[in-house]
């Protein structure tokens, strides 16, 4: 499962369950004093990796398909067909600044569901603990 910290360019995120911390690298550019990234999984740290655009695009459709405002609707829905889908919803999204603010709720409580999921999943959490944590959300 990916936990949708957006990572480009050859970026990995390790995050390091013991303390909370991350690392960022780039592959193939670490200086000879920087831990390794298999150093770092050796100290129990933990790959994350990314949501694909398909999980994306399907969050996308999901918060559309509750947008009340039919004009904004269709706009959205058209908006995410063919290439560059996520600058053109991004773009008519600033049409309609209450809807960018619903989106950006919408999209943090998805990807805090994500996380909690994932650090079950990894055994960072226990899964009860996660349960509640998931029935916290709003």
């Amino acid at each position: 499962m990916g936990l949708g910290i957006p990572v480009r360019l050859g970026f990995q995120v390790l995050v390091r369950p013991r303390t909370g911390g991350t690392n960022l690298w780039l592959r193939d550019s670490l200086d000879q004093d920087d831990e390794s990234e298999e150093d770092l999984e050796a100290a129990g740290a933990i790959l994350v990796e990314p949501i694909g655009p398909y999980e994306a695009y399907r969050d996308m459709e999901s918060f559309i398909a509750d947008v009340q405002d039919e004009r904004a609707k269709d706009l959205l829905w058209r908006a995410i067909d063919g290439k560059g889908a996520f600058r053109r919803f991004r773009n008519t999204l600033a049409e309609f600044p209450e809807l960018q603010t619903r989106w950006f709720s919408f999209h943090d409580r998805i990807m805090r569901r994500r996380a909690i999921e994932w650090l079950a999943e990894c055994g960072v959490v226990e899964q009860d603990e996660a349960e509640h944590a998931l029935r916290l959300l709003p």
